[in-house]
């Protein structure tokens, strides 16, 4: 029987279960930019009920950490604009400890990187888990100008974690090798 306790499942994951996995890291990025326990925390539950209210349309599970971490950036910036302070709002410099350094982990800062002509439509395309029509919708433009700009931003990317982690691209186009730590990692330092 699935569970209903948070009223949401995400293809066998609800609401509660995703809460556990990522909760920490979310704390301790948003702690590293805000410093007060009490703000992180309301910013924390925050994030996470933006995250609730946008599951449904979340199409990977793989992308419900970048996209959870995004909320929380952003989060964070809207907080600083509305209190008019300013800081370091680099997703990649975390200082906790106990925050975990994966590859996944460069990605919102690789595509933050890109140009916006490829940044946005790849965002919506991939973090957003919008469709390519919508996508192209959105941003006034045509589907092929659509399915092209989020193809090139793919290749772009492609491109960056092979200079940033080192990776390689295999026979059949996909990116092989090993997660670096976050002081190898050229994009996380």
């Amino acid at each position: 029987m699935e569970h209903f306790r948070c009223g949401f499942i995400y293809r066998g994951m609800n609401t509660e279960e995703i809460w556990k996995l990522y909760a920490s890291d979310v704390f301790a990025f948003i702690k590293s930019k805000v410093k007060e326990d009490a703000l992180t925390k309301d910013l924390q539950q925050e994030a996470f009920l933006k995250l609730h209210l946008k599951l449904k349309d979340i199409n990977n599970q793989d992308k419900i950490k970048p996209y959870i971490m995004q909320i929380a950036h952003n989060l964070v910036i809207d907080y600083y604009r509305k209190n008019k302070k300013e800081i370091s709002l680099s997703i990649d410099n975390e200082s906790n400890q106990s925050y975990t350094h994966s590859a996944k982990d460069c990605l919102l800062p690789l595509i933050h990187k890109l140009p916006d002509l490829y940044k946005t439509p790849l965002l919506m395309s991939e973090i957003e888990g919008k469709k390519q029509k919508e996508v192209a919708k959105k941003l006034g433009i045509s589907l092929s100008a659509a399915k092209s700009r989020i193809q090139r931003g793919r290749e772009l990317l492609k491109q960056g974690f092979m200079d940033c982690c080192n990776y390689d691209i295999d026979e059949n186009g996909k990116l092989t090798g090993e997660d670096r730590t976050k002081e190898e990692c050229k994009v996380c330092r």
